[in-house]
C-alpha cells in the first residue's frame, strides 16, 4: 500500500513536471514568433530603411523627419532585445526542467520489480573520444535500454545529416536516457518531442545502439555504440528532424 501511494505521488510530480515543460516550450515558440515578427518589420517591412541596426538618421547624418518611424524602429529593436533575452533564459529553464522531467520518470520506474542488474551499456560520456562527429564502441546489450527506435529517415533532413539510419535503437537523446538493462516501462515519446522542440537549431548528443555488420548476431550478438550529434531544425520536410521513432519494444 505504501508502495502504491508512492507511485501515485511520484506519477503526480511527473505530470506536473511534464506540464510545465510543455508550458515552457509553448513560451519559446510564442518568444521566437514574436523574434520572427520583429525581425520581418525591421528587414523586410516598414523599419526595413534602418534595419537592425543602422543609426537613425538620414544620409547626412540629422534626425530623421519621420518621427514616427523613428519611435516605432526603437521601440521594435527594443522589444527585440528583451525578446532574445527572454529566449536564452527560457531555453535554460527548459534544460532544468528536461533533466527534472527524465528524473522524475527514472525515480517512477525504479519502483517497478527489477532484478539487481546494472547496464551494460557504457555511458555516452565515458566512450572513447573522436575527432569526428561519430564515435564508435563495441558493446553487448539489452533492449530494455533502448528509449526509441529510428524506423524511417528521409534524405537530406537534419537525422540524415546527422548520420542516423533505419533500425538505430536510441540509447540516449540529450538529457534523457539510458533505460535501466531491467526496465520495462515504455519511454512517453512526447518527451523527447519537447526536448527537440526546445533544441531547435541547437547541437543535440544522441547515443545509438547499431547493429554491427562485422559480426553482430541479433539482440545477443554484438552491437555497436554510435555517438552522433544531432541539430534540430526546419527542412524542406515536415518536422524538425526528419525522422519517424517507434516505441522500444518491451
Amino acid at each position: 500500500e505504501k508502495s502504491m501511494s508512492n507511485i501515485e505521488d511520484l506519477q503526480s510530480e511527473y505530470q506536473a513536471k511534464e506540464k510545465q515543460v510543455k508550458s515552457s516550450v509553448s513560451r519559446k515558440d510564442r518568444i521566437e514568433a514574436d523574434i520572427e515578427r520583429l525581425i520581418e518589420y525591421l528587414t523586410k517591412g516598414g523599419g526595413a530603411k534602418y534595419g537592425l541596426d543602422s543609426p537613425l538618421v538620414d544620409k547626412d547624418g540629422y534626425p530623421d523627419s519621420d518621427v514616427e518611424l523613428i519611435l516605432a524602429v526603437r521601440s521594435s529593436r527594443h522589444q527585440l532585445a528583451c525578446l532574445r533575452t527572454d529566449h536564452a533564459q527560457v531555453m535554460r529553464d527548459i534544460e532544468t526542467e528536461l533533466h527534472a522531467l527524465h528524473s522524475a520518470a527514472s525515480a517512477l520506474r525504479q519502483l517497478r520489480p527489477s532484478s539487481p542488474s546494472s547496464s551494460s551499456i557504457p555511458s555516452p560520456s565515458s566512450s572513447s573520444s573522436s575527432s569526428s562527429s561519430e564515435s564508435v564502441q563495441k558493446t553487448q546489450y539489452n533492449n530494455n535500454n533502448i528509449l526509441a527506435i529510428i524506423d524511417a529517415v528521409s534524405p537530406d533532413s537534419p537525422a540524415s545529416s546527422a548520420g542516423l539510419l533505419v533500425g538505430d535503437k536510441i540509447i540516449t537523446i540529450g538529457t534523457i536516457g539510458p533505460k535501466q538493462k531491467d526496465d520495462t516501462t515504455p519511454i512517453d515519446l512526447s518527451v523527447i518531442g519537447l526536448l527537440v522542440r526546445s533544441r531547435e537549431n541547437t547541437s543535440i548528443r544522441v547515443t545509438v545502439l547499431r547493429h554491427d555488420d562485422d559480426g553482430g548476431n541479433g539482440d545477443d550478438g554484438g552491437a555497436k555504440v554510435v555517438n552522433l550529434t544531432l541539430t534540430p531544425k526546419k527542412w524542406a520536410g515536415p518536422g524538425l528532424l526528419g525522422c519517424r521513432l517507434l516505441p522500444a519494444p518491451l
